[in-house]
């Protein structure tokens, strides 16, 4: 029989307390590892995705990145956001490609999505593409604004409205609203605008005080009028391009321009 009281000398109680320590080690070994495991913090989850370098910030005012006030001149990358208050702007200015300039309450999100460059969450923005960069882009809703024409510098605003509305206008060149989805886009000219509807819907802009079309001359000149000047087909400004978007889904095609924005309309692309 056992004695009343433990006698830890005795062989059987020496195994009893090494296994009943054996049992407490790992079972703190295993809380431990649980608690490291719900402590890392929220960026060590992304170790192993480097964030790639998207160009260089210089703002003045109230300007924060990620939630922290932004230095006068500082790098973007992506998974970052930047945030302009009432008395803030910012330029992010992509190196050979062109700039993007967030006016006062504006916010844009910078994911890692090889279809656009940033996301325009609220405010207004300014895209600002060089002759030739047409990886340079802003979505908007569920379309991205994007320049569409290789070697034609381009320029467009696009504006938020609280209702999720966007309104996108070109202010130079010529700019291409890419649906990200099956849907059909569009190719603005410089003064022209469009409205990008919550449900997905493209609305065109009436221009104001769009001037009538010039009636046709009555007769033609004498013979001795000069010969008709060479047709500008091979500029250029007049090549196709082909943006795909969507994962391979969605594209469009920009049509050549036959002038250089003040008669020419707008071109409805094919998405296949």
């Amino acid at each position: 029989m056992c004695p009343r009281r433990t006698d830890f000398s005795k062989p059987s109680c020496i195994i009893s307390l090494r296994i009943l320590s054996l049992r407490v080690l790992v079972l703190t070994c295993l809380a431990l590892c649980a608690v490291s495991a719900h402590a890392l913090p929220p960026g060590a989850t992304r170790q192993a995705q480097t964030p790639q370098s998207i160009g260089s910030i210089t703002s003045t005012g109230s300007v924060s990145i990620n939630g922290v006030p932004a230095p006068a001149d500082a790098t973007i990358f992506t998974g970052d956001v930047v945030v302009t208050g009432a008395p803030g702007t910012a330029t992010i200015s992509l190196s050979g490609k062109g700039s993007l300039k967030l006016a006062p309450n504006t916010e844009m999100s910078f994911a890692a999505d090889p279809r656009y460059t940033g996301e325009l969450r609220t405010g207004i923005v300014v895209l600002n593409s060089f002759g030739g960069a047409t990886d340079i882009s802003v979505r908007a809703g569920t379309y991205v604004v994007a320049a569409v024409i290789q070697t034609q510098q381009s320029a467009s605003k696009i504006e938020r409205q609280a209702d999720g509305t966007f309104t996108v206008s070109c202010l130079d060149g010529s700019v291409g609203l890419i649906p990200l989805e099956g849907a059909t886009g569009r190719v603005l000219q410089s003064g022209q605008s469009a409205r990008l509807l919550p449900s997905g819907q493209l609305e065109q802009v009436p221009q104001a005080a769009e001037a009538p079309a010039a009636a046709p001359p009555e007769a033609a000149p004498p013979a001795t009028a000069p010969p008709a000047a060479p047709v500008r087909g091979n500029s250029k400004k007049n090549e196709y391009i082909l943006l795909g978007v969507a994962g391979g889904g969605a594209a469009i095609i920009a049509a050549a321009l036959a002038g250089h924005g003040h008669g020419s309309s707008s071109v409805s692309p094919s998405t296949p």
